[in-house]
């Protein structure tokens, strides 16, 4: 990690920190006023920067994913998350691209109701799981995921179904 890098960091956590509590979901109003108030944009602004300063860093991408999935922009989390596993991957840290970080990547991808993608990191997810809790927990995503894609109009159950019997 670069200097520069953690001071950017630094500064957009102590931003994130006056609408994010630990273990409490910030109000609409509240994400509002912080949206309205520029501080969405600037947070943006200095991870992105800390991401081109120090490019191999997945934690970046991974902090600013779950901060955007706890202010309901499941889109930009899911981007993010993708990232950081990828930066993972590329730069062989297994700590940001195990079983645990595709399941979370599923997640996002759910809540951004990105069926297609969901799957795809649960096919990642189960092919790294290597207990009963987190098999178990692939298989209960997959079945939530079945669930709520057969309640979206969007003309891709037959995608969703090849995807997951490829997971089965």
């Amino acid at each position: 990690m670069t200097l520069e890098a953690k001071e950017l960091v630094r500064e957009a956590d102590a931003i994130l920190g006056g609408v994010l509590r630990p273990g409490v979901h910030p109000r609409r109003s509240t994400i509002a006023r912080f949206e309205s108030s520029g501080g969405l944009e600037r947070v943006l602004s200095l991870y992105l920067y800390a991401m081109r300063l120090d490019p191999e860093e997945p934690s970046y991408p991974w902090n600013l994913a779950t901060s955007m999935a706890r202010l309901g922009h499941y889109h930009l989390a899911l981007a993010f998350i993708e990232k950081a596993i990828a930066v993972a991957n590329a730069t062989d840290d297994p700590e940001w691209a195990d079983v645990y970080a595709h399941i979370a990547w599923a997640d996002v991808a759910m809540r951004a109701e990105q069926w297609q993608v969901a799957l795809i990191a649960l096919a990642t997810a189960s092919r790294l799981a290597t207990d009963d809790e987190t098999t178990r927990d692939v298989a209960r995503l997959k079945a939530k995921i079945a669930e709520r894609s057969s309640r979206t109009p969007n003309g891709n159950a037959h995608l969703l179904n090849e995807l997951a019997s490829l997971i089965a």
